[in-house]
C-alpha cells in the first residue's frame, strides 16, 4: 500500500543529520523536481522514477478528478486511459517511431489549419506491419497536434493527451491495416488522419528520417512534400488550367515581403490539383489568395 506522501526536502535533512530513512514512503517532489539532492537520491533506501503525470500544477488540478474517474471506469469495465497511457512514452523512445511522432503532430496541426477547430470524430489509421505497435503513441501524438494551440491545454502531452480529448469535444478512433498499398510507394509504412463525414483525409509517412505529405483527400503528391518543422507552408486547391495563376499567386507573395523557397503540385483529383508552397514565413492573411482558389490554408509546426 503506498505510504503518506511527504516532502522530500523532509528526508534529505534527516539523511544530513545521520538519521533513518523511512522505508516505503511515497515522496512529494513540488520543491524540487526533478531532485537534484545527490544525498537523497543515491540513498540506498531510495529508488527513483519518472513522474508519469504532466506539470506539478495539472497533477495538484487533475489527480483526484481522474482517479475517481478511474474506479468508475473499473467497476464499469471500461478500458482504463489513464493506467495505459504511459505505453506511448515506451513507443516514444523508439528511434525508429521518433520520425513518426513528428509526422503525427505535423498532421494534425495541418487538419487544424485546414478544417478550424473540428467537432466530432478524427480518424487516426496506421497501415503497414511495422506500424503494428506504433498506434498507441501515434494516436495520442495526433491529440497533441490538435490541442496544443489551445490556451487551456498548453501543457498537453503524450501521457494526458487521451484524457484532454474529450473535453475539447472531440473523439479519435485509431486502427491499423497490416497491408500498405503497394502503388503508393511509401515503403514500410502509412499513417492517416481524417475527420469522420467531411472532405478532410491528409495521409503521409516517413522518407528515412523525414516525415512527408502524401496525398490530401486521395490527391498524391510525386514527389511528397517534406513536412519540416517550423517551415511554413501554404496549401491552396485550384483548377489545373489556368496558366495565369502561378505568376499571379508568386506576386501576391512579393507584395506581403514573403519568399517562395519550394512549390509542388499533386496530381488532378476531382478536377482539381493542390499547390503546396514553402514560403519564408506564415501570411498575414489568405483574403486576396480565396479569390482565385478554390481554398487555401496554411501552417506549420
Amino acid at each position: 500500500m503506498r505510504k503518506p506522501v511527504t516532502e522530500s526536502s523532509d528526508h534529505a535533512d534527516e539523511i544530513r543529520v545521520g538519521g533513518a530513512f523511512p522505508p516505503a514512503t511515497s515522496l512529494s517532489l513540488s520543491g524540487q523536481e526533478p531532485p537534484r539532492d545527490r544525498a537523497l537520491v543515491d540513498h540506498e533506501n531510495v529508488i527513483s522514477c519518472p513522474h508519469l503525470g504532466a506539470s506539478t500544477k495539472e497533477a495538484q488540478s487533475r489527480c483526484g478528478e481522474e482517479i475517481a474517474v478511474q474506479f468508475v471506469d473499473m467497476v464499469k469495465g471500461r478500458a482504463l486511459a489513464g493506467v495505459v497511457n504511459a505505453q506511448a512514452l515506451t513507443s516514444a523512445f523508439s528511434p525508429h517511431t521518433k520520425p513518426w511522432l513528428g509526422l503525427a503532430e505535423a498532421l494534425r496541426t495541418l487538419m487544424r489549419a485546414w478544417a478550424g477547430s473540428p467537432k466530432g470524430t478524427i480518424q487516426v489509421v496506421t497501415q503497414g506491419l511495422s506500424l503494428k505497435n506504433a498506434g498507441n503513441c501515434l494516436s495520442p501524438a495526433v491529440i497533441v497536434g490538435l490541442l496544443r494551440d489551445a490556451s487551456n491545454h498548453a501543457d498537453v502531452n503524450l501521457v494526458n493527451a487521451k484524457l484532454l480529448v474529450k473535453e475539447a469535444g472531440l473523439n479519435v478512433t485509431s486502427s491499423h491495416n497490416p497491408a500498405v498499398p503497394g502503388e503508393q510507394g511509401c515503403g514500410e509504412g502509412l499513417l492517416s488522419v481524417a475527420l469522420a463525414g467531411a472532405p478532410y483525409e491528409a495521409v503521409g509517412f516517413v522518407q528515412g528520417t523525414t516525415p512527408v505529405l502524401q496525398a490530401l483527400n486521395g490527391a498524391a503528391f510525386r514527389p511528397e512534400v517534406p513536412l519540416r518543422r517550423g517551415l511554413p507552408l501554404l496549401l491552396f486547391r485550384a483548377q489545373p488550367s489556368n496558366p495565369a495563376m502561378l505568376p499571379t499567386m508568386i506576386g501576391l507573395l512579393a507584395e506581403a515581403g514573403v519568399q517562395l523557397l519550394s512549390y509542388q503540385t499533386s496530381a488532378v483529383s476531382d478536377g482539381e490539383t493542390w499547390h503546396v508552397m514553402g514560403i519564408s514565413s506564415l501570411l498575414p492573411s489568405l483574403d486576396a489568395w480565396k479569390q482565385h482558389v478554390t481554398e487555401a490554408f496554411q501552417f506549420h509546426f
